[in-house]
């Protein structure tokens, strides 16, 4: 079963005129309108899980998320290859998804990963993951990354995946405002 949280930013008049629409597409394909306030639960409560990772790992528990974009035409195709290649790592993770942004073209995608935690060798066993996690995201021609941004353990997909032209701009402008190299060097690029 699946649950949807649709939060509509435009003006008043907009939402008067879009949420009819949501509400038929939802009863449409077998939901039904709650109310505003498991949106507003969701809201206050949204940003509690990253304070119960520590937690959970301290008794065996591994949590992690990851995140991508895509277009419709291939988001359900690269949801499934993410799961599966989880679950080729870990077969009793349990793996979630939610759709964090949608837009005309596509949507991102927001994985969460709860697994039981390799206490000996947790580093690698996260490396395992994140690894076939992003080799499918790869593969499928997701975004290495979203909002959240590329960072240091995206940066071996993120130089398979930038266009030439794009990655030459970018040194291009980190080596003016950057000279002597000091602001993280090696992140993205050698």
């Amino acid at each position: 079963r699946c649950a949807m949280i649709a939060g509509i930013d435009s003006s008043l008049q907009e939402i008067e005129e879009i949420l009819p629409r949501v509400k038929y597409l939802a009863e449409k394909h077998g939901g039904f309108f709650a109310g505003e306030t498991p949106g507003k639960n969701w809201l206050k409560s949204r940003f509690n899980m990253p304070f119960l990772r520590n937690h959970f790992m301290e008794n065996g528990i591994g949590v992690d998320t990851l995140e991508t974009a895509i277009t419709y035409d291939r988001l359900i195709l690269l949801h499934g290859k993410v799961i599966s290649a989880i679950r080729k790592v870990i077969p009793s993770a349990s793996v979630m998804c939610h759709i964090s942004h949608s837009y005309l073209e596509g949507a991102s995608l927001y994985f969460t990963i709860i697994f039981p935690l390799d206490t000996k060798d947790p580093i690698s066993q996260w490396k395992s993951i994140k690894e076939a996690a992003s080799n499918s995201i790869i593969e499928t021609g997701g975004s290495i990354s979203h909002h959240h941004g590329v960072g240091f353990d995206h940066k071996e997909w993120y130089l398979k995946q930038i266009d030439p032209i794009a990655k030459n701009t970018l040194k291009s402008i980190k080596k003016t405002l950057d000279a002597k190299g000091i602001l993280n060097p090696g992140k993205l690029f050698d």
